[in-house]
């Protein structure tokens, strides 16, 4: 309860309240032309399918869902031959930091760096280093794992590589988000 919730006409409101029914009933996971955020009911609430994280297997994390939405926003401005990258975001203090694995082509780097560049108080990070360490979500946790509830949203609909599933689960951290598709 107490999450902000956005309309169809950019106004928010507040939960105030949760109802559980326990009876079956039918669900849908909706995916509209690649997102996975909707606006229902009569008053056009936004809502998004959850995403998957290192703390469960599925998570109605409102910041998550955000991070996951922007990292996955920022692999569609790219051109799609240059999309077999995984992007990363994280918010903090008004920033937002947005990572791409350093693997990823000059021009893969170059182009984000000019979408991100365009955006006041977004700031964008190359991994740096082998393995896990130059991968998107281990840059901005090597950055900032200092802060206290880190979340970060990641693009890569598979979840991070076994090896920084690993590093992350070692770390006992839980704020990896990524899509639940």
């Amino acid at each position: 309860m107490g999450d902000r919730i956005r309309k169809a006409d950019g106004s928010y409101g507040q939960v105030q309240s949760i109802e559980v029914v326990n009876e079956p009933q039918w669900m849908f996971n909706l995916t509209v032309d690649q997102a996975h955020t909707f606006f229902v009911g009569k008053e056009q609430w936004l809502v998004h399918n959850a995403c998957s994280w290192l703390g469960g297997s599925s998570s109605n994390h409102s910041v998550g869902n955000n991070l996951v939405d922007q990292a996955e926003a920022y692999l569609r401005s790219l051109p799609r031959d240059l999309r077999r990258v995984t992007i990363g975001v994280t918010e903090i203090n008004g920033t937002r930091y947005v990572s791409i694995n350093g693997g990823a082509s000059s021009d893969a780097i170059s182009r984000l760096g000019q979408i991100v560049g365009n955006q006041p108080g977004s700031r964008l990070v190359v991994g740096n280093g082998f393995g896990s360490a130059g991968h998107a979500e281990r840059a901005l946790y090597d950055l900032f794992s200092s802060i206290e509830n880190l979340h970060i949203g990641i693009s890569r609909a598979a979840g991070p590589c076994p090896e920084c599933e690993g590093f992350f689960s070692g770390q006992n951290f839980t704020g990896l988000f990524w899509p639940n598709n």
